[in-house]
């Protein structure tokens, strides 16, 4: 009575199946507890044959064997096998990341470059021709964006770490699902009642919630069958949860003293426990085709994942789903050094070489530091550069020098152009911000570190930040 429902039939066929054939069996399989949580087992038996002479020979007289709760042990193979998966989706992901910065690169520097070119002309054109900047701006703004989010689950984009209050990026969320969900959804937030800090990135958790409120808002409106009611209630609540042997004993991933609980809860249409078992799968999607990629739940797991945090989501067709993501809390708010954002656009003067294998990056990253007043040499590699430099080396005041490029790295174009001139000034350029390559190269003595794709107020104001501050 206590198999779980999608279990049971095959269970006992297997038991009927192996005391017919007068063999032994092992299964695994899922109970439901009397409070309705699920636990596996794994069970080994054979049935008990009759030698009695008296008795007909060869009878079943019952069964022996064991039964042992594998629940804990089932939940680090499921952990591993989405580790596995996260390595080779992170592995692909930050590859085809690595390609679009490169193209956003060209954009954005270009954009950038005419901003300024722009305020040049008569104000009769400008209007006319600012509207279309803006256009091709927040295109390419979108653009970067899904590529951090590649870059997230690539694990190779740093996070930027500051005391975030969840009641607050939960609060921008729900602002933008009542813009854009669909009005049958009814939003309902409990908010705790002081501040519900923790370390994070505050846009990746935003974007974390935001997958899962979509999700749960498609639950209750394009998922449905079309006779059914659209609509009903999105629940978002926060409490603080004490870690203690009750918890561990449920959560045994917790390694925190207290954790943020933060439970999703909504009336859509629920999954089976298959569906739960497959969410977190890359490109998995139970939705119409057009309607989902099957990476917003993976981008979440992975979210979550790097703040140290961990989910679980217990759902039933036909009532809904309630997803728990824990994040641990944090007491002393800190701050972090933000770079100026300012929009002013340092000038400067002198040689500056760049080493890019790009070609329209280093054709890019030309006019920018010409527009700011310097004067550019360029190589299309590490060893070009490396000539360059050498032929040049009191002229050039700094090095705008790429990480990922063929003959020689950037760390290897580096290590020579020091031993050059141990007083050489570089700024190292990447698609990634936080690749452990780029952490080796920078520990050697490189200065500051620009971000693919970049602007021409970044470039100049970080050129500005080494030659002259």
């Amino acid at each position: 009575s206590v198999i779980h429902p999608d279990d049971k039939n095959w269970v006992i066929g297997e038991i009927k199946k192996a005391y017919k054939e007068r063999t032994a069996f092992e299964i695994t399989y899922r109970i439901r507890t009397q409070d309705g949580r699920e636990r596996w087992m794994w069970q080994v038996g054979s049935s008990i044959i009759s030698n009695n002479a008296y008795e007909q020979s060869n009878k079943i007289k019952g069964g022996i064997g064991f039964i042992t709760d594998i629940t804990e042990s089932k939940i680090k193979d499921q952990q591993l096998l989405q580790a596995q998966k996260m390595e080779s989706i992170g592995t692909l992901a930050g590859g085809i990341a690595h390609d679009f910065n490169n193209v956003l690169g060209g954009i954005t520097g270009t954009l950038s470059i005419l901003e300024v070119k722009l305020k040049l002309l008569p104000e009769e054109y400008q209007a006319d021709l600012n509207h279309f900047i803006n256009i091709l701006k927040i295109s390419s703004e979108r653009a970067v964006d899904m590529v951090q989010q590649l870059l997230a689950l690539s694990r190779k984009q740093e996070l930027s770490l500051s005391s975030v209050d969840i009641n607050l990026a939960l609060k921008n969320v729900i602002k933008i699902g009542k813009s854009t969900f669909d009005k049958s959804i009814e939003i309902i937030f409990f908010p705790y009642e002081k501040k519900a800090i923790i370390e994070a990135d505050a846009t990746q958790i935003e974007q974390c919630f935001l997958n899962i409120a979509i999700n749960a808002s498609h639950a209750m409106t394009i998922m449905r069958k079309p006779a059914e009611k659209q609509g009903g209630q999105l629940t978002i609540k926060i409490e603080r949860i004490l870690n203690d042997i009750h918890f561990r004993k449920k959560h045994p991933e917790a390694s925190y003293e207290e954790y943020w609980l933060i439970e999703v809860i909504d009336t859509g249409v629920g999954m089976d426990s298959d569906t739960i078992a497959k969410i977190f799968d890359p490109f998995y999607t139970t939705k119409s085709k057009g309607q989902g990629t099957g990476l917003g739940m993976l981008m979440v797991y992975n979210i979550i994942k790097q703040h140290h945090g961990f989910i679980t989501i217990y759902s039933e067709v036909g009532l809904g789903t309630k997803i728990c993501v824990y994040f641990p809390l944090q007491e002393v708010i800190k701050t972090t050094d933000l770079i100026s954002s300012t929009d002013e656009i340092p000038r400067g003067e002198g040689i500056i070489l760049v080493i890019d294998d790009e070609e329209i990056l280093r054709g890019i990253a030309k006019s920018i530091l010409e527009e700011c007043g310097y004067d550019v040499l360029v190589a299309k590699d590490g060893e070009e550069g490396i000539d360059i430099f050498r032929q040049n080396k009191k002229q050039i005041r700094a090095v705008l020098l790429d990480m990922v490029m063929p003959k020689k790295t950037g760390k290897e174009a580096f290590i020579k152009m020091k031993k050059i001139d141990p007083n050489v000034k570089v700024v190292l350029s990447s698609g990634f911000r936080q690749d452990e390559r780029v952490k080796e190269v920078m520990n050697l003595g490189i200065l500051e570190f620009v971000q693919k794709p970049y602007t021409l107020t970044r470039l100049a104001q970080v050129f500005d930040k080494i030659l002259n501050q």
